[in-house]
């Protein structure tokens, strides 16, 4: 196979590069049906506010760095509660996670998060973070361990109050079931779940594709 591909052109390499693309991406997405069509069997016997957390432990099990800590504070400020942020929400979180932060500060951190694409999904968070730990000129990196330890022991303190109470995840269960929404929320699940794959599977290649470059 090595050999094949090294007696490639560039237009040739370039056509099954992005031949491999499609095929892993329907891969992927062949997966998630499989993992979500499990769960949907248990809703359909148990009921939806029943089945929220195994709805929950598939997401959870794509979290990789620090993406649970991230999700527990964007359920908490979704206020709409459909896992997308408006500005105003953005503006909430970024005061939970940076409370020493200035005017000048978030709108700094808004602009590096760039809303302009409409609210803010969790894939987005997640893509605006691990870059942003990495950037040099990125308000996040200059901050640097100080803002992340502020981060992780807020986590920290939401886990062990979640030991004597619902965490902000279960409490947004509780809420959509109560406003009628819970239906809306499940699917708002099963979106966050495929753009999270995605984002990591992107994020997977991107990278196996420059240590290739550089080979």
């Amino acid at each position: 196979c090595d050999a094949r591909l090294q007696g490639l052109d560039y237009l040739s390499l370039r056509k099954n590069v992005m031949g491999y693309r499609r095929i892993y991406s329907q891969l992927r997405e062949l997966k998630e049906e499989r993992l979500l069509s499990v769960v949907q069997d248990k809703e359909s016997q148990n009921g939806l506010l029943e089945t929220m957390p195994e709805y929950y432990r598939l997401l959870a099990a794509e979290f990789q760095g620090d993406m649970e800590l991230l999700f527990e504070l964007f359920c908490e400020v979704d206020e709409s509660n459909n896992l997308l942020l408006e500005e105003r929400e953005v503006e909430i979180m970024l005061r939970l996670m940076d409370t020493a932060a200035t005017p000048e500060d978030l709108r700094r951190y808004i602009a590096e998060i760039n809303l302009a694409d409409g609210p803010l999904s969790f894939a987005s968070l997640i893509d605006w973070w691990d870059q942003a730990r990495t950037v040099p000129n990125s308000l996040v990196s200059e901050k640097g361990a100080t803002l992340v330890a502020s981060i992780k022991g807020r986590s920290y303190a939401a886990t062990v109050a979640g030991m004597f109470g619902d965490t902000a995840v279960q409490k947004r269960w509780d809420q959509a079931d109560a406003a009628g929404t819970l239906q809306a929320l499940r699917q708002a699940y099963c979106r966050t779940l495929r753009e999270v794959r995605e984002y990591k599977a992107e994020r997977d290649l991107r990278r196996a594709e420059s240590e290739c470059a550089q080979i």
